[in-house]
């Protein structure tokens, strides 16, 4: 009964935390590029601008959302957001990719992805619509 009572806890937990518990089930190597992709913590986006022009333009848009650039490269920027205490204990501290690759023909495909941490789930948001769309308008 003691080991019924401690899974049971810990489904209530993971409902709590927002986990899908179809996640839980699912095999993690069936998913494609397309899966991927239409997950709402990635935005994908392609804008008439040599890679350079957007990777400044993500650069600015991530400093436009409050994050400190953790690594930067010709291809992949990331930034953090910093951790706050407030009302939601544990906001803030997302993770935010700017993935940048030239399509050819003068365009530039981006996709910003947003990580959650654990801790802050409940007071964390996704930044990848807004960055996105700070890139496009940025470059145009």
């Amino acid at each position: 009964m003691k080991l019924r009572t401690s899974w049971f806890f810990l489904l209530i937990l993971l409902v709590a935390f927002g986990l899908p518990l179809a996640t839980l089930a699912a095999d993690k190597g069936g998913d494609t590029a397309e899966d991927k992709d239409s997950k709402k913590n990635i935005t994908t986006a392609m804008v008439t601008a040599t890679p350079i022009a957007v990777h400044d333009a993500a650069l600015q848009a991530l400093a436009g959302v409050g994050c400190e650039i953790k690594k930067d490269t010709a291809d992949l920027i990331e930034g953090k957001r910093p951790n706050k205490i407030g009302l939601a204990v544990g906001s803030g501290g997302e993770k935010l990719f700017v993935t940048i690759k030239d399509a050819g023909n003068g365009r530039t495909e981006f996709k910003v992805t947003t990580k959650k941490t654990l801790l802050g789930i409940a007071g964390q948001k996704r930044w990848n619509d807004e960055v996105a769309a700070k890139i496009v308008e940025i470059v145009k």
